[in-house]
C-alpha cells in the first residue's frame, strides 16, 4: 500500500507542475528569430538528469533439488509435500534514485541506488512420513507452505540508449546487499484421514518446533541462516519518456533482472536420527521483472 501511495504522489505532483509551468513551452513564442530559438536550443541542453521512482517487484525463484537414495534403500518413494520447494515467486516493492548523464543524442551513463524488498514463496499439499508405534514409518498427508522475506539495496550502473524519440534501452550490473535477516517461514497443515496425526508425528516438524507443536497446524519463522549478502546479475529495460515540461519527464519503465550469485549456499536436509543425507538444493537463483514509474528532472 505504501509504495502505491508514493506512486499516486509522484503522479499528482507531476500533473501539478505540468500544469504550472506548461507556460515555458515554445509554442507560446512563435515569433522567436532562428538566432534566438539556437541560443535556446543551446540554453536546454540537458546536461544531467536526476530521477526518483517508485514500483515493484516480480520476484522469481528456484533452486535444483533432489533426493537421494535414502528412502529407495528403505523401499519407500520420497515424501511430496515439499515439491514447491523447487520454485516460488512472489511480488514486492521497489524504490530507487538516479543519476543520467547524457554523453551525446544516444548514449547516457546512468547510476541508480535502489531499495528492493524480495518476497517470494510456494505452497502444495502431498505426504510426508510419521513414525508409526512400531518404529516403522507411515505415509500422512499435509498442506505445506513456505514464505521468504528479505531487503536489499542496490547499485545498478547502467547504460541507456535512445532507440527513437523518447523511447529508450538500458543494460548493465546489478548489485544488491542484503540488509536484514533473510525471514525463512514455514506453514504446516495436517490433512490427513487419521485425526490422532499431528505434527509432533513427523520427524521434520517435530525437529524445527522443538517437540513443542501438539496440533495439526503450526507456522514456524526463522532467519535463513546461509544466505549470501551480496548479489550480483544484469539488468536490461526498456523505457519511454513522456514530456511533462522542457525538463521534466515522467517514465515508465520495465525492467528484467538475473543475478548469478545464488541467494544461498547449497543446503542438504538429513534424517533425525541418523543424521543421514536425504536432499540436497542447489543452484539457488533469482530473478525478477520489476517495474517502475519514475519522475526525471533535467540541468
Amino acid at each position: 500500500m505504501k509504495s502505491i501511495k508514493i506512486l499516486l504522489i509522484v503522479i499528482f505532483s507531476a500533473l501539478l507542475l505540468f500544469t504550472t509551468v506548461r507556460a515555458d513551452e515554445d509554442v507560446l513564442w512563435p515569433n522567436k528569430s532562428k538566432a534566438t530559438k539556437s541560443k535556446s536550443a543551446s540554453k536546454d541542453k540537458v546536461r544531467f538528469i536526476l530521477g526518483v521512482e517508485g514500483g515493484v517487484n516480480l520476484n522469481m525463484f528456484s533452486q535444483d533439488v533432489a533426493w537421494t537414495n535414502y528412502y529407495e534403500n528403505l523401499g519407500l518413494i520420497h515424501p511430496t509435500a515439499y515439491e514447491s520447494h523447487s520454485s516460488g515467486s512472489g511480488v514486492s516493492p521497489h524504490f530507487g534514485i538516479l543519476g543520467d548523464i547524457p554523453f551525446n543524442d544516444m548514449f547516457s551513463l546512468q547510476i541508480r541506488a535502489d531499495l528492493d524488498f524480495r518476497n517470494y514463496g510456494n505452497s502444495g499439499s502431498g505426504f510426508d512420513y510419521i513414525h508409526t508405534f512400531g518404529g516403522g514409518l507411515a505415509a500422512a498427508t499435509m498442506n505445506y507452505d513456505w514464505q521468504i522475506s528479505s531487503i536489499y539495496t542496490g547499485l545498478d550502473v547502467l547504460a541507456r540508449i535512445n532507440i527513437v524519440g523518447d523511447l529508450f534501452v538500458t543494460g548493465g550490473f546489478d548489485f544488491q546487499y542484503l540488509v536484514s535477516d533473510m525471514k525463512y517461514k514455514q506453514t504446516f497443515n495436517v490433512t490427513d484421514s487419521d485425526p490422532t496425526v499431528t505434527l509432533n508425528d513427523f520427524p521434520y516438524w517435530n525437529w524445527v518446533s522443538g517437540g513443542k507443536a501438539t496440533g495439526r497446524s503450526d507456522s514456524w519463522e526463522a532467519p535463513f541462516t546461509n544466505a549470501n549478502s551480496l548479489l550480483i546479475g544484469l539488468e536490461a529495460g526498456i523505457g519511454y519518456k513522456i514530456p511533462l515540461t522542457r525538463r521534466i519527464w515522467l517514465v515508465p519503465q520495465g525492467r528484467f533482472q538475473y543475478f548469478f550469485t545464488p541467494i544461498a549456499s547449497n543446503e542438504n536436509w538429513t534424517e533425525d536420527a541418523t543424521g543421514t543425507i536425504v536432499r540436497t538444493a542447489q543452484n539457488r537463483k533469482l530473478m525478477a521483472l520489476q517495474f517502475v514509474l519514475a519522475l526525471w528532472f533535467g540541468f
